[in-house]
C-alpha cells in the first residue's frame, strides 16, 4: 500500500502536471482497455435539448449512429460509469477531467486486473461541464510503472454554454405558451404569454431575461444556441439588479426589472438530476419537481398578467394580537366545513359563517380600512393566480390536448395531472396553509365557491371587485342560526385550551437553565408578541417560532422569557454550558445557533458582559474576517459561560473563540474534510474537499471503507503572541456487523476509525467520530493546551445512510399453490444468518421463532440471508414432520435495506403435505343431517409385543391383531350428499386428509371406521364392510436423510416428494346389509 505521504505528493502533483502529460519513457506500455457512458443533458446542433447517453472506450473509439457529431455541454452535472482491464496488474487509478479536477481515485494493495468505475454496484461519478468531459486516467502499475489513458469519444464537446440556468425552463416557458394558446379560453379568458417577459435566476448571480422590453443597463443579448422550440424568445444575459437580498419564495415571484413586471422563476443549483442513477440505498432529490415548476411559470406568469392591467396596492400589516387566535381558528374551521359540506345550502351558511367570523375576527385585532382591504387583495391575486395555475393542470389532463414533443425533454415529466381534493384543501385551510400560504389556501377556496355560484365572477374581479367582496354578495341573504358562532367558538377555544395544556403539561418540572445567558432581540414586533404569550401562557413558552422579512427565529421547548419593555428588547435565557455558533453567510447573511436555537437573517450579532445581543441589519455586508476582527474587547462569556462562542465564515474560516478565566486567549480553528463522498441530491460518487462550516455538508455521505482527510489549523493569540498547529487527521467508516452490533448504541453497523496525521504546533488537537441514530455525524474536536486546560466543540459532518429494519419470516410454503399468493401457509421456527455479499466475513446470526424484526440495519444493496429451519418435537412426542426436517437450509434470499424504510424477508421451507382419500356412504334408509363427519380414517401400523394397542381387527381365523395408530383424522372435507330417486338411496361422501407419518417414508395400513350415528339402520342390519382398509405407499423425504457432515445442511431450493399430496381416491363405500341365519351377507335395494 503507498504511504500515505507519497499519495499526497502524487495527488498534488497530479493538479499541476495533468495538462502537459506526456508519455515518456518511465511510462509503462503495459496495454489498458477503458469502456465507459457519460449522461446527463446535452444541447445539439439542431436545438435538441434532452439526455443522452454518449459512450467512451480506449483503444478504441466507440461507434454509434444516434449521436450528432458535436454536442453542447451545459452548466449542469454529468454521471459516468465506466470500468478499466489491464494485462499487468493495477495498483492505483486516478480519474480527472478535461480541466485536471480529480474525479475519482481508488487503490489496489494486492493489484486488480479489472474494475469498475466507481466500484460500488450501479453508482455514477459526478462531474461538471464547466471542468472539461473529455476524461483522462491515470494508471500506476504494481510494477511501479505508470501511464495516462485518454479514453475516446464518438462526438466532440464543444465549449460550455454560458447560461447558468435551468435550460428546461426554456422548453416549459414553450408548452406553457402552447397550453395556452390551445386551451386558454378554458383556463381564463385572454391570458396567454404573448406579453409576459420571464427572469430564470441563475447560479452566481446571473439574471437571463426572456422577450423583455427593455432590458437594463449591462445586460446583452445573448446570440449563443437555445433549445429549438415554437414559441419566440428573446434572451438578455446579465446580473442580479435587486441587491443583495435573495428571495425566500419557493419557487417564483414577480417583481418589475427596469420599470416592467416579470416572472422570475428561482434557480435550483441540481435541476439536471437524474433519478434513475441514485445508488441503492443513497437518498437523491431532483427540485424542482417538473409538474410544479409547470404550475409556477403559469402561476407568476398570470401575476404579471394581472399587474399589468390591476393597480398593485402596498404592503398593510396587522398588529395579529393574540386575542384574535381563537377567533381566527373558528374562521378558519367555518371555511373548512364549507369545503366538506355535501349539498350547496350547507355551503352557503359556512361560508356566511367565515365572513362573519371574519369581522369579529378584524375588530378584536383592531385591523384598519388599509389592514382589511390588503388582505382581501392579496387573497384575491394569489387565489386566482393558483386557481389558474391548478385549472391548467386539470384542463390538460382532463381534455384532448396534446403537449409539446419538447416537454417530454424533461426526464422527470410523466404527463399531466391536477386531483386536488375539497376535503384536503379543508385540512389545509385549517392549518392555516398546509402545502400553501394561507393567502393562497383561502384565495382558492373563495374561487371554488364564486364558481359554483357566481358565472360572472372573472369579469366583476377584472373590474376591481375581491372576493371576499364577492363572496358577501352571493351570500347575502343567508341567515345564520343566533348560536352557530358562539357554539362553535367554545368547541374551538376548548380544543385550543386542552392543546396548549398538553403542551404545557410537559413544562410542569421545568427549570431555567443555570448557568445561563440571555440572548436579546431588539424587534418591536417581537417585544409585543412575547409579552402577550407570557400574559397568557406563562414562563417558560413551549416553543416560539417568528418570521420578519429581516428575520427568522426558531425555538424548541422550553423558551425561557425574560422581559424589559422599557428597553424595547426581550430576552431569551440560554443554557451557558451548550455550544452556541454564529454562522457569516456570503452577501451578508448570519445565522445564529445552537441546541434547538436557529436565528437567521440580515442581523448584527454582539456580545458583552450583559449577554448576546441581536439587531436587524439595515445594511448588510459581506463578510471580511472571522472572530479575530470581531472580539477586540473583553467577552461577555469570561464570567458567566464555561462553553466557547464558535464563529465562522464562509469568507474567512471556522472559528473557534474561547476566553480564558485568568488571562484573554482567543483560537481560532479552520478546516476541510476532503476525500470521496456520495452527493446526496446528485445522486453521484463525487472527489470533493468540504468545508466544515459548509451548511450542505449533512447531504454529503460517508462511503465504505472509503478514506478522508480531515485537515484543522489552530490559531492561538495570546496577547501579542501567535501560536498556530496544524493537524491531520485519516477517517474511514467502514460497516460492519457482528455479534452485539445493535447493543452499541450508536453506529448501527457503521464503524469509524481515526488515524492521526502528521501534526505541528503547541497545541494537542484529538477528534472523535459519533454516529448517531438518524445517520448524522459529528466531529468532536478537542484542542488541549500545554498547561492541560482544553476546549471542546462539535461540527457536524458528512452522514451516512439512516439504518432500516428487515423483518425475518420463516414460512411453511405449499409447493402445490406457488406461484398463488395463498402458498404461504404458516410459520415456523428457524435460525440463520444476514450478510453483504461485498463482506462475506461479517455475518450476523439470528433466531426466528416465526417472525423476528432486526433493527437498525445499515443500508445497503447486496444483501443475502439464509435460514435453517428448527425441528421441535410434538406434544405426543413424536417428531414434527409439517416440513422437511434437514437441518434443512432455506435458498439464499437476497434484498436491499433502504433508509428509514422496513424490509420484510420470507425465508420458505416446503410444507409437507399428506394422503387424501374419499369415504362414501350409501343408504335406503334416512341421515340425520347435518352431517359433520362420515369417518375416522388413521395410518396404523401393528403393535409391538409388550405395546398396548389402540385397537384390534379379527382375523379369517378367528385371532386378532393389534394397532397402534400412528396419524388420524376424519373424513369430514369437502361434504357432499345427495340422492337417487330410481334406486331409492340417499347418499354422502367426504374427503379426508392424512399427514405424511414419517419423513422416511414407507409402507403403512390406512383404515377407515364408519361412525355411524349419522346414519340410522334397522337392528336387523349392519354395515358392511365393517372398516374400510389399504395399504398405503408413502414418499420419503430427500431432505431426511443423514448428511456425512453434520455441519452442513440441505438446500431447499426444491421441494420435496413429501410436499405434494398422496391421493388414493376413493378407499371404502359402506352400505347397511341384512344379516342370515347362514351368515351369507346380501346388500338390499341395489
Amino acid at each position: 500500500m503507498l504511504r500515505r505521504q507519497e499519495r499526497l505528493v502524487m495527488l498534488a502533483s497530479l493538479l499541476w502536471l495533468v495538462p502537459s502529460w506526456m508519455i515518456s519513457p518511465s511510462f509503462a506500455s503495459h496495454p489498458v482497455t477503458v469502456t465507459g457512458v457519460l449522461k446527463g443533458y446535452f444541447l445539439s446542433p439542431d436545438g435538441t435539448l434532452k439526455v443522452r447517453e454518449v459512450p467512451f472506450a480506449f483503444p478504441e473509439k466507440p461507434t454509434v449512429s444516434d449521436l450528432p457529431d458535436r454536442l453542447f455541454p451545459l452548466p449542469a452535472g454529468y454521471y459516468l460509469q465506466g470500468k478499466f482491464s489491464s494485462s499487468e496488474p493495477i495498483q492505483s487509478v486516478w480519474l480527472l477531467s478535461g480541466n485536471g479536477r480529480l474525479l475519482w481515485r481508488r487503490h489496489y494493495p494486492e493489484g486488480v486486473l479489472e474494475e469498475d468505475m466507481p466500484y460500488q454496484v450501479g453508482g455514477w461519478i459526478g462531474l461538471r461541464g464547466e471542468d472539461g468531459l473529455s476524461v483522462r486516467l491515470l494508471v500506476r502499475f504494481v510494477d511501479g510503472k505508470e501511464t495516462v489513458i485518454r479514453p475516446r469519444f464518438p462526438v466532440r464537446f464543444e465549449r460550455v454554454l454560458p447560461l447558468k440556468v435551468d435550460w428546461l425552463d426554456f422548453v416549459r416557458i414553450a408548452e406553457v405558451a402552447h397550453l395556452l394558446k390551445e386551451k386558454g379560453k378554458e383556463i381564463w379568458e385572454g391570458f396567454s404569454l404573448d406579453s409576459i417577459p420571464f427572469l430564470l435566476e441563475g447560479a452566481e448571480g446571473q439574471w437571463v431575461l426572456i422577450n423583455h422590453p427593455k432590458p437594463p443597463k449591462g445586460f446583452e443579448r445573448y446570440e449563443g444556441p437555445l433549445p429549438k422550440v415554437s414559441f419566440p424568445m428573446t434572451v438578455y444575459v446579465g446580473q442580479q439588479m435587486s441587491g443583495e437580498m435573495r428571495r425566500e419564495e419557493v419557487m417564483g415571484w414577480a417583481e418589475k426589472v427596469n420599470g416592467v413586471w416579470v416572472a422570475g422563476l428561482r434557480y435550483f443549483p441540481h435541476w439536471w438530476v437524474l433519478t434513475d442513477c441514485a445508488s441503492e440505498g443513497y437518498p437523491i432529490a431532483r427540485q424542482p419537481d417538473a409538474l410544479q415548476r409547470l404550475e409556477a411559470i403559469i402561476h407568476e406568469a398570470f401575476h404579471v398578467w394581472w399587474f399589468q392591467r390591476i393597480k398593485v396596492l402596498p404592503n398593510a400589516t396587522g398588529s395579529g394580537r393574540l386575542q384574535a387566535a381563537v377567533a381566527k381558528l373558528v374562521e378558519q374551521e367555518c371555511m373548512a366545513r364549507a369545503l366538506e359540506a355535501e349539498d350547496e345550502e350547507e355551503k352557503r351558511l359556512w361560508v356566511k359563517a367565515f365572513l362573519e367570523q371574519r369581522k369579529k375576527r378584524r375588530h378584536l385585532e383592531g385591523a384598519n380600512e388599509e389592514q382589511i382591504i390588503f388582505e382581501r387583495w392579496r387573497e384575491t391575486i394569489e387565489g386566482i393566480a393558483t386557481y389558474v395555475g391548478k385549472k391548467a393542470l386539470k384542463v390538460a389532463k382532463e381534455s384532448d390536448y396534446q403537449p409539446t414533443p419538447e416537454v417530454e425533454w424533461d426526464k422527470e415529466f410523466s404527463g399531466y395531472w391536477q386531483d386536488l381534493d375539497e376535503s384536503v384543501l379543508a385540512q389545509w385551510v385549517r392549518r392555516g396553509g398546509g402545502e400553501m400560504e394561507p393567502q393562497h389556501v383561502l384565495g382558492l377556496a373563495h374561487v371554488l365557491f364564486l364558481s359554483r355560484w357566481d358565472t360572472g365572477w372573472q369579469r366583476q374581479v377584472m373590474k376591481g371587485k375581491s372576493l371576499e367582496e364577492l363572496l358577501e354578495a352571493r351570500t347575502k341573504e343567508v341567515v345564520l342560526p343566533s348560536d352557530l358562532l358562539a357554539s362553535l367558538e367554545e368547541q374551538v377555544a376548548k380544543r385550543f385550551k386542552e392543546a396548549i395544556e398538553r403542551s404545557r403539561g410537559h413544562l410542569r418540572n421545568a427549570h431555567p437553565p443555570e448557568p445561563s445567558v440571555p440572548i436579546w432581540f431588539y424587534l418591536p414586533e417581537l417585544v409585543k408578541l412575547a409579552e402577550q404569550f407570557t400574559e397568557q401562557f406563562g414562563n417558560p413558552l413551549f416553543g416560539l417560532n417568528f418570521s420578519l422579512p429581516e428575520m427568522d427565529i426558531r425555538l424548541s421547548s422550553p423558551v425561557w422569557v425574560k422581559m424589559e419593555p422599557l428597553k424595547k428588547r426581550v430576552g431569551i435565557l440560554w443554557d451557558a454550558r451548550k455550544q452556541l455558533i454564529v454562522l457569516y453567510r456570503p452577501k451578508g447573511m448570519v445565522e445564529l445557533k445552537g441546541d434547538g436555537l436557529t436565528i437567521r437573517g440580515y442581523l448584527k450579532v454582539t456580545w458583552d458582559k450583559d449577554g448576546v445581543h441581536v439587531h436587524p441589519d439595515s445594511k448588510p455586508q459581506k463578510t471580511k474576517g472571522g472572530a479575530s476582527t470581531m472580539m477586540r474587547k473583553k467577552a461577555w462569556y469570561a464570567v458567566v459561560l464555561p462553553l466557547a462562542l464558535l464563529t465562522t465564515s464562509f469568507a474567512a474560516q471556522t472559528t473557534f473563540a474561547v476566553q480564558d478565566q485568568n488571562e484573554e486567549e482567543e483560537i481560532s480553528v479552520s478546516g476541510t474534510l476532503s476525500g470521496l463522498f456520495y452527493d446526496g441530491v446528485s445522486g453521484q460518487f463525487q472527489y470533493a474537499e468540504l468545508a466544515l462550516d459548509d451548511p450542505t455538508i449533512s447531504t454529503w455521505y460517508f462511503i465504505d471503507e472509503e478514506e478522508t482527510t480531515l485537515h484543522l489549523t489552530v490559531l492561538a493569540r495570546q496577547g501579542n503572541s501567535f501560536y498556530q498547529t496544524d493537524a491531520t487527521f485519516y477517517i474511514t467508516l467502514s460497516f460492519s456487523i457482528d455479534d452485539n452490533w445493535q447493543f452499541q448504541g450508536i453506529g448501527f453497523g457503521w464503524q469509524p476509525r481515526v488515524q492521526e496525521g502528521p501534526r505541528s504546533g503547541r497545541d494537542k488537537v484529538n477528534v472523535e467520530i459519533i454516529i448517531n441514530p438518524d445517520g448524522s455525524v459529528t466531529i468532536k474536536v478537542t484542542i488541549t493546551k500545554p498547561d492541560g486546560s482544553s476546549y471542546t466543540f462539535t461540527l457536524l459532518g458528512p452522514s451516512v445512510p439512516p439504518p432500516g429494519t428487515v423483518t425475518v419470516t420463516a414460512v411453511l410454503g405449499d409447493a402445490e399453490k406457488i406461484p398463488d399468493a395463498r402458498a404461504l401457509e404458516g410459520r415456523t421456527s428457524a435460525n440463520g444468518e444476514i450478510w453483504r455479499r461485498s463482506k462475506p466475513g461479517k455475518r450476523f446470526a439470528f433466531s426466528c421463532s416465526g417472525q423476528v424484526n432486526l433493527q437498525n440495519i445499515p443500508v445497503a444493496d447486496d444483501y443475502t440471508g439464509k435460514a435453517t429451519r428448527v425441528t421441535q418435537k410434538r406434544r405426543d412426542g413424536q417428531v414434527d414432520n409439517s416440513a422437511c426436517l434437514g437441518p434443512v437450509t432455506s435458498q439464499p434470499v437476497q434484498f436491499d435495506v433502504r433508509p428509514q424504510a422496513n424490509h420484510f424477508v420470507f425465508f420458505i421451507f416446503w410444507q409437507h403435505k399428506g394422503v387424501r382419500g374419499k369415504v362414501r356412504v350409501e343408504t335406503p334408509f334416512g341421515i340425520n343431517n347435518p352431517v359433520e363427519k362420515i369417518a375416522e380414517v388413521c395410518l396404523a401400523r401393528q403393535a409391538r409385543e409388550g405395546e398396548i394397542p389402540d385397537f384390534e381387527i379379527q382375523n379369517e381365523d378367528g385371532t386378532k391383531t393389534g394397532y397402534v395408530k400412528i396419524e388420524t383424522a376424519y373424513a369430514n372435507q369437502n361434504i357432499r350428499q345427495g340422492s337417487n330417486q330410481y334406486q331409492g338411496i340417499n347418499w354422502v361422501e367426504a374427503e379426508f386428509f392424512l399427514p405424511y407419518p414419517d419423513p422416511k417414508g414407507g409402507l403403512y395400513d390406512l383404515f377407515v371406521f364408519l361412525i355411524a350415528d349419522s346414519f340410522p339402520i334397522p337392528s336387523n342390519y349392519r354395515w358392511s364392510p365393517s372398516y374400510g382398509w389399504s395399504v398405503v405407499s408413502v414418499p420419503e423425504c430427500e431432505y431426511s436423510r443423514p448428511l456425512r457432515n453434520p455441519d452442513n445442511a440441505h438446500d431447499s431450493f426444491n421441494s420435496c416428494s413429501q410436499s405434494v399430496t398422496k391421493d388414493i381416491g376413493l378407499v371404502v363405500t359402506f352400505r347397511p346389509v341384512e344379516g342370515g341365519d347362514d351368515g351369507i351377507e346380501s346388500p338390499i335395494g341395489f
